[in-house]
């Protein structure tokens, strides 16, 4: 059975500093060590993994990619009627383990990762420096100022109401990556302002 949980950052963080263990055993389906990111499957259904606590055998998982908003739910794995299996190692694994991270799909995806490493903040809106949401012009002159990195539905913060759909400034803590996944954003957003 799923439990509705609710995330903190504190869980976040813990999934990036998990142990490390010999490459080729961690690459193993059959092992009882996850990362946040990676796809794992009950037998029943397929999860993304946000959280996972080896030592209390809790995880905390969610149904579509992780994005700091996602509907998380907790799962205690000796309690399941199947095993939890590994499906798919996602990019933190991959990160950790200095391996060739696997492709994006697109700029949304990047930033998802970058949150998950904690590595994206919500930026406040200039405009008014009291709330976080952003029209699409004010984020389209914060990427090309270089105020934001990308523009993505926003997880929360002062000014933001969780029934409608907000959209946020994201600023990643990474120069190199920041500039690329700008670069992607701007693109994308002048192909929405077009089309």
């Amino acid at each position: 059975m799923l439990v509705y949980t609710y995330q903190s950052s504190d869980k976040i963080r813990a999934a990036c500093q998990l142990s490390h263990i010999n490459r080729e055993v961690l690459m193993n389906s059959s092992i009882d060590e996850f990362y946040q990111g990676d796809i794992v499957t009950t037998g029943e259904q397929t999860f993304y993994v946000v959280y996972w606590s080896p030592r209390i055998r809790m995880m905390d998982v969610s149904t579509e990619p992780y994005d700091g908003g996602s509907k998380i739910y907790n799962i205690n794995v000796d309690q399941l009627p199947h095993r939890v299996t590994l499906a798919k190692r996602g990019n933190i694994f991959r990160r950790h383990h200095q391996m060739e991270l696997m492709p994006f799909t697109d700029y949304a995806e990047e930033a998802r990762y970058w949150r998950m490493l904690d590595m994206l903040e919500e930026v406040c809106n200039p405009a008014d420096n009291l709330f976080y949401t952003w029209t699409l012009e004010q984020a389209l002159e914060g990427l090309e100022s270089g105020i934001i990195d990308a523009y993505l539905m926003s997880t929360g913060g002062p000014g933001i109401t969780l029934d409608v759909a907000n959209y946020g400034g994201f600023k990643v803590n990474d120069p190199t990556a920041g500039h690329q996944m700008r670069m992607k954003c701007l693109t994308a957003l002048h192909e929405l302002r077009t089309a």
